[in-house]
């Protein structure tokens, strides 16, 4: 139990070998602007507390929804469009083969169906 813990191995390491790093402060203190933020937030819950409600107001909400009309989006994609196309660069296409999927029936076909039916 009284052992003493051997302590020859630390005396002995080479510091050498360790690799340096810099010291990064995780937890920095605050700025001025973030100080005079909270004592402003502080100051203003200070205020709505003394309030008294009955002491307020009614006010009336006016909401005004404007939105663009027809025409004035439609010139807004013109450009859009116009300005899209005129700066795409048709050498950067790749050539592809056009494969025909659609099979239209011929009269045969179309007549056979009518007399399944």
């Amino acid at each position: 139990m009284g052992d003493k813990p051997d302590v020859s191995e630390v005396t002995k390491f080479d510091s050498g070998k360790l690799k340096h790093v810099e010291t990064q402060e995780k937890n920095p203190l605050p700025t001025e602007q973030t100080i005079n933020l909270e004592k402003a937030a502080e100051r203003s819950s200070k205020i709505i507390e003394g309030l008294d409600p009955s002491k307020l107001k009614h006010a009336e909400t006016n909401v005004k929804d404007t939105k663009p009309d027809a025409e004035a989006m439609h010139q807004d994609r013109a450009a859009l469009t116009a300005a899209a196309v005129s700066g795409f660069d048709k050498s950067k296409l790749k050539h592809a083969e056009t494969t025909e999927k659609t099979h239209l029936p011929t009269k045969e076909e179309i007549e056979a169906e009518k007399a399944g039916k």
